[in-house]
């Protein structure tokens, strides 16, 4: 549906879904004003289609540059997360408005990932002129729709083995199948993921809602079939973090790692993009051996 025409005619009836989380989906943007984040320090170069941001504390080492992707919202609430994290890494912020069908559609032609990546080199090497910079530790990062580029992506082999760590931020559905249980179909690549991380291979995390949407199973249903599938171990848990979202359970195993919230509205929804940089501490980032694309 076209963003404008959805807008003009008013958000259809789902349940537990108000307007204000359509919208947010949609757009990614601050619907919800409370999270509003100041410009980030550091530099900002433009790419086809995203932003590079080279954070103000950023120090290259070597020729290896560590790097975040995220995909879905405001670049600027992408950049300050980076920026509080305090993690070594520069960022590539992707948007695209509207649901997830449009990332779908946009990486179901895999080789536009490979060329953002080569940009992002493009664009530190003009920066940094005295190096040659090559991409180290990868870490993929999304917020709401943003999840349905990245489980695009994963259906490269060549790119699944590049990404070292994912980060899902109340951002994971699939379609219902056979009543309202999960597509497997859709998750399988990243229970893939999450089976490697749980060997230590790669590294999980993933922070959710209890937003139930309706029509399409919920970001709580697919972190269930998530820590099922991958045999992680649960625990209640009861604790608030600094923006006063309420923890109630914790499930792991290896380096797979899914964080359950209290909250089923627009604004619970959108502090799990304002709190990104809490748990952008813990993505295990660590320097790698330089991989060409």
């Amino acid at each position: 549906m076209n963003s404008l025409n959805f807008m003009k005619k008013g958000c259809p009836h789902m349940k537990k879904l108000s307007c204000w989380l359509v919208l947010s989906l949609l757009f990614g943007t601050a619907f919800v004003t409370s999270g509003v984040c100041a410009e980030a320090p550091g530099e900002r170069l433009p790419l086809s289609k995203g932003e590079l941001y080279i954070p103000a504390s950023f120090a290259p080492e070597g020729n290896t540059f560590d790097m975040v992707v995220h995909m879905h919202g405001s670049p600027q609430t992408a950049e300050e997360n980076l920026y509080k994290s305090g993690v070594n890494a520069v960022l590539v912020a992707f948007h695209i408005q509207g649901f997830s069908s449009v990332y779908r559609e946009y990486f179901s032609d895999q080789t536009k990932f490979g060329a953002l990546l080569q940009e992002a080199q493009a664009k530190l090497k003009e920066k940094y002129p005295d190096k040659t910079p090559e991409i180290g530790y990868l870490c993929m990062t999304a917020f709401s729709a943003g999840y349905a580029g990245i489980r695009e992506i994963l259906k490269d082999q060549k790119y699944y083995d590049r990404i070292d760590a994912i980060f899902l931020a109340d951002a994971l559905h699939s379609n219902y199948v056979k009543g309202k249980h999960v597509d497997s179909d859709q998750m399988k690549n990243f229970l893939r993921f999450g089976m490697d991380a749980a060997e230590g291979k790669k590294r999980f995390i993933m922070s959710h809602s209890r937003v139930e949407p309706g029509s399409y199973a919920s970001t709580t249903e697919c972190a269930d079939y998530l820590t099922s599938g991958v045999g992680a171990l649960c625990e209640q848990v009861s604790q608030k973090n600094e923006l006063g979202m309420e923890m109630e359970s914790k499930c792991e195993k290896g380096k797979f790692t899914i964080y359950g919230f209290k909250g089923d509205s627009a604004k619970d929804h959108m502090n799990h993009f304002y709190s990104m940089y809490l748990f952008l501490k813990e993505a295990d980032f660590k320097k790698s051996a330089p991989r060409k694309e």
